[in-house]
């Protein structure tokens, strides 16, 4: 797999009661428990939206039969198979999933109005702080936040590292060409990608791969 494939799907479609079931009803016994654990109808469309994403780009790979596990810092991993990496993103009503032979991880963000820019200045490092506020307009800041935030989720997803990093050793900027980043080295999942833009979500893509593949997007009332 030269290149890091990517999936994305808007769960809109599931708010209709009978595509829900019908979707759900196709899921083995655990992956639905796991869905109607969930205490908001928005977290089960989402988790349902989830599964069938993985499953779908997962069938494109030829896998029909598969088994999910956490490592112990809680990054999801296909139980005996060494060659396939995924991850796993969701929020209000997308949901995403990356496929690579190599590690990845990737983000979606809802860019929520509500959420106050200073939390920035909590998590991010000073050059990331600087440049949101060097935007021009309050819309320019909250896009170049958002950006920011999702592309550090997706290089904490790629790695797996989770709490063993704090959120201020390392940077990542969206730069004229590319990604500027700092506290990142060569030996990590180094390579950035922002696959698709929409007017409320960023979304953001981290690979060991150079090379990502097009966004496909998936209507899930079509599986």
């Amino acid at each position: 797999m030269e290149e890091i494939k990517i999936y994305v799907a808007n769960t809109e479609s599931l708010r209709d009661a009978s595509v829900f079931e019908r979707l759900f009803s196709t899921l083995g016994e655990e992956r639905r428990a796991r869905i109607e654990s969930k205490k908001r109808e928005e977290d089960k469309r989402l988790s349902l939206g989830a599964e069938l994403l993985l499953r779908f780009a997962l069938e494109k790979e030829g896998i029909f039969s598969y088994s999910v596990k956490r490592d112990e810092n809680g990054k999801p991993y296909l139980a005996g198979d060494k060659s396939l990496f995924f991850n796993l993103s969701h929020s209000k009503s997308r949901v995403m999933c990356v496929l690579s032979d190599r590690a990845v991880g990737c983000d979606v963000q809802w860019m929520d109005p509500s959420v106050s820019l200073s939390v920035a200045d909590r998590f991010f490092l000073d050059e990331e702080c600087a440049l949101i506020r060097s935007q021009k307009t309050e819309a320019a800041r909250r896009l170049m936040f958002y950006r920011i935030w999702s592309l550090r989720e997706s290089f904490v997803k790629a790695t797996g590292l989770g709490l063993w990093r704090t959120s201020k050793s390392f940077s990542v900027m969206p730069a004229e060409e590319g990604y500027l980043s700092h506290g990142i080295d060569r030996s990590m999942p180094s390579h950035f990608c922002e696959p698709c833009r929409e007017a409320e979500y960023r979304y953001a893509v981290c690979g060991e791969r150079e090379r990502f593949a097009p966004v496909e997007w998936i209507f899930l009332e079509k599986l």
